[in-house]
């Protein structure tokens, strides 16, 4: 695969040169992989999404910002 590199006066790489086939291919491979990520297994969120009660979560949220605020003010 030949690929070229724009740089600026200090040498930093700034743009790419490349074929077209390696361009098509790659925006083939990018297109395959959006569907097969739209075509995966739910997230674990949706998943257990109603698992437990909204009054529960809340609680368990309000726990977790309870237990992370003594924790950072222990480090400090």
């Amino acid at each position: 695969m030949e690929i070229q590199y724009i740089t600026d006066k200090k040498g930093h790489k700034s743009a790419v040169l490349l074929p077209i086939k390696t361009w098509e291919k790659i925006q083939k491979d990018l297109k395959d992989l959006e569907k097969l990520k739209k075509e995966s297994s739910p997230r674990l969120s949706d998943k257990f999404r109603g698992t437990i009660s909204k009054e529960t979560a809340d609680k368990l949220h309000k726990h977790v910002n309870q237990v992370r605020s003594e924790w950072e003010e222990s480090i400090y």
